[in-house]
């Protein structure tokens, strides 16, 4: 991409920069559209931008932010028309173009938008009352259908542009490497998943429960909130697949936002439970409200401690990305190698693609 746009290292840097500040609105705006509560909202927003403002002093640009943009756009197109009912022909059509636009952006990400999109409109339908077999099949289909044909619109995409710049048909094996060489990166950059107690456990029956809350709600008459909840589970549980196959800890930030959006979602329920409490009243309450209080008090606990990580770490993180502010080093450098290496000579190693981006070779 930085050849064909004709940018370099830094313009890289820049652009994917503006990329995750998307991200971020996307997400907000998620929050926004369906959490009602301020409290909430705040906790929310400010525990969301934890991984990338506090725990890391650079960017892993492997994962973010471009495995996580289309999702982030796609929880908030989805959320914007939860929130203002445009659930129709015109906005079903759109989050399959989304999708089409997702898996041209990233393969795996695209799919999973495709999946989620196609699963939120399916538990739609059978939330809206009960429905002849016929329906629901038709429905069913319709919807595999549009998964398919965003797929193969972006597969039809890509060879037209490899026809025009005089390259060739590469079909669709090609389109879909590495999803479907078996033997891909075998015994290389291999971390496997923890047999003991660990985060993407909590992490993982969070997205359970989600999509569990919409199953078992189907038969309730319009309720959007909990096809979106599902939607929301299903999409992070298709990103979360990315961690499982290299469970390097920081991969596990790939489903940190939709985790952050759940979890609010989900305590919103409760939170005038747990304001209104009281010891005295527990033998009058009920044992799902006595649960449900349960959870949102764990949740807000949660917040409560990333919003804090969040804010204590942002300043030291912050003196140590100040030492990656001085680029003339680094064009020093480049400019040391374009002195005494040929043009275009061919090199691989560690830094090679930032020095090369730089003198655009």
């Amino acid at each position: 991409p930085l050849k064909i746009l004709g940018g370099d290292l830094i313009d890289f840097i820049l652009l994917n920069s503006i990329i995750g500040g998307l991200c971020f609105l996307a997400m907000f705006l998620a929050l926004h559209f369906i959490v009602k509560n301020d409290l909430l909202r705040i906790l929310g927003s400010v525990a969301m931008t934890l991984p990338i403002l506090s725990m890391r002093s650079g960017n892993y640009w492997q994962l973010w932010p471009h495995r996580i943009l289309f999702m982030s756009l796609m929880l908030c197109f989805m959320a914007f028309c939860v929130r203002f009912q445009k659930l129709n022909r015109i906005t079903c059509i759109l989050g399959y173009l989304l999708a089409m636009a997702a898996t041209l952006w990233n393969t795996e990400s695209g799919l999973f938008c495709a999946v989620a999109w196609a699963g939120f409109w399916i538990l739609r339908h059978l939330c809206q009352g009960k429905k002849k077999l016929s329906e629901v099949l038709l429905c069913i289909i319709g919807h595999l259908f549009g998964i398919v044909l965003s797929f193969l619109s972006a597969w039809g995409i890509v060879e037209c542009y490899n026809l025009f710049s005089g390259g060739t048909v590469q079909g669709i094996h090609e389109f879909l490497f590495p999803l479907l060489q078996s033997s891909y990166m075998d015994d290389l950059l291999r971390v496997d998943l923890p047999d003991f107690p660990s985060a993407y456990i909590p992490i993982l029956a969070l997205l359970l429960l989600a999509v569990a809350k919409g199953i078992a709600q189907m038969w309730i008459f319009h309720k959007l909130i909990s096809c979106y909840v599902f939607a929301t589970g299903v999409l992070a549980l298709g990103q979360m697949t990315y961690f499982i196959n290299r469970a390097a800890y920081h991969n596990l930030e790939i489903c940190h936002l939709p985790c952050i959006l759940l979890l609010c979602i989900l305590a919103e329920k409760g939170i005038k439970f747990v304001q209104e409490f009281h010891f005295s009243d527990i033998r009058t309450c009920q044992s799902s409200q006595i649960c449900q209080g349960a959870f949102t008090l764990t949740a807000l606990i949660v917040l409560f401690t990333l919003c804090s990580g969040n804010l204590i770490q942002y300043g030291t993180n912050t003196s140590l990305r100040q030492q990656l502010h001085n680029k003339t080093d680094l064009r020093d450098f480049a400019a040391h190698i374009a002195a005494n290496i040929p043009e275009n000579t061919y090199a691989f190693g560690i830094g090679v693609p930032e020095i090369y981006a730089i003198l655009r070779w």
